[in-house]
């Protein structure tokens, strides 16, 4: 799919506001100031998701995704390595910044709860400029390799030959681990998306 640079800056602006709820959220969960990076954009084969994730987090990983649907369909996803896991729920329930080396079951359902809030938060603004309802799945969490999560996904695989992928890394200040903010859309769902933005 080609686009124009005014349609991706469109995009980035968008997943820009975006985010910025997602990390107003976690900035009055967490209690201190969270940095977020310059958020990216980009249109690629399916088959290298698996290849481009696995390029943010090294070793195990834990995430948080939700399937939405509606207007639009695709993921939305909150991804660090499993130490930082432990570490953000730690921080948020003030188990001990991070002394606990593994999610158990309560640890897992913070974890869970927070990727939800982050997530709804993101999606809102994408609701906001379509003027329409999005619907979320129940949020799933997961812990395997990157592979097993991105064959999960139940985008309407007919039509996912490409995706846009937009992310951004966020970091809480003072804390010594980061994450990732990933939406993941099909081609027909950004083509609507581009619609809405070039119409607003």
């Amino acid at each position: 799919m080609q686009m124009s640079r005014k349609q991706m800056d469109d995009l980035s602006e968008l997943f820009n506001i975006a985010a910025g709820r997602a990390i107003a959220a976690l900035a009055d969960l967490s209690d201190k100031r969270v940095l977020l990076n310059v958020p990216h954009v980009d249109i690629l084969a399916v088959q290298k998701l698996s290849s481009t994730l696995g390029d943010f987090v090294e070793g195990e990983v834990a995430t948080v995704y939700q399937i939405f649907s509606g207007a639009v369909d695709g993921s939305a996803m909150i991804m660090l390595d499993y130490p930082g896991a432990v570490q953000l729920v730690d921080l948020i329930a003030g188990n001990g910044h991070g002394k606990q080396l593994h999610l158990d079951e309560s640890r897992t359902e913070v974890f869970t709860e927070i990727g939800n809030i982050l997530l709804n938060a993101t999606m809102s603004a994408f609701g906001d400029i379509l003027e329409k309802r999005i619907t979320f799945s129940v949020p799933q969490i997961h812990l395997n390799a990157l592979d097993s999560l991105i064959h999960s996904m139940t985008i309407d695989n007919r039509e996912l030959r490409e995706a846009m992928l937009a992310y951004t890394l966020f970091k809480i200040e003072t804390a010594n681990f980061a994450g990732y903010l990933i939406v993941i859309m099909s081609v027909t769902s950004l083509e609507k998306l581009i619609a809405a933005l070039e119409a607003s």
